[in-house]
């Protein structure tokens, strides 16, 4: 079973907090919950390591006492409530790096292994683990030996290698940004809570901004 946020704004105008409703970017990115409040940290399904992990901005903190009754009807009531100001976001060091893994397919490999790699991007696919009576486990190094093999060949070979290897697996570790690996957190929400404070004065007014957020699975 996966696990989903739910998310949603409030700012301090007039003397109390208001709800901002919107249509706030709230996709399953496990890396993005690891560093709002520790949820999925490193880990996927059946806990599954897929990583280092994160250091989160902040240990869930449960919602805010003068939380709007508005805003509260957004949250799913499940576990992990907490809540964050623009201050906190801002605050934060998202050039840290990580370390990321997953178990990839040689064709996926070999797709990978150029401008991706060596850019902080996984592999466009991977799983946490890859089990079954057809599945060959090697080594990293070994794919690295296995996957040059394939660039000497003809587009017309190449598919037939990428057939013959489809069930070889290696576990693939990259290293990322974490604002990289936020995905929609930074790149999307961040901004949006930042017209919001510009709208109440600019970056001083960055305490004035929250999200109250929870989760469930």
């Amino acid at each position: 079973m996966g696990t989903d946020i739910h998310l949603t704004v409030e700012v301090y105008r007039d003397g109390a907090w208001r709800h901002v409703p919107g249509d706030y970017p709230d996709d399953r990115c496990y890396d993005a919950f690891a560093i709002l409040a520790d949820v999925r940290n490193g880990s996927g399904f059946a806990g599954v390591k897929t990583g280092e992990g994160f250091i989160p901005i902040s240990a869930p903190r449960g919602l805010p006492s003068d939380i709007t009754k508005a805003a509260r009807e957004c949250l799913s009531d499940e576990h992990t409530p907490s809540w964050l100001s623009l201050r906190d976001l801002l605050n934060y060091d998202w050039t840290r790096t990580t370390k990321k893994q997953g178990w990839t397919d040689a064709p996926t490999w070999a797709k990978w292994i150029g401008w991706s790699r060596n850019h902080g991007e996984g592999p466009e696919s991977y799983s946490g683990d890859v089990m079954g009576p057809s599945i060959t486990h090697i080594e990293p190094e070994e794919m690295d030996v296995l996957v040059k093999s394939r660039h000497r060949l003809r587009d017309d070979a190449m598919k037939t290698w990428d057939e013959r290897n489809a069930h070889t697996y290696a576990l693939a570790t990259w290293e990322t940004p974490y604002y990289h690996a936020s995905r929609w957190l930074w790149a999307e929400l961040v901004p949006i809570l930042l017209k919001m404070a510009n709208d109440l004065g600019g970056v001083e007014a960055a305490d004035r901004v929250r999200i109250v957020f929870d989760f469930d699975s």
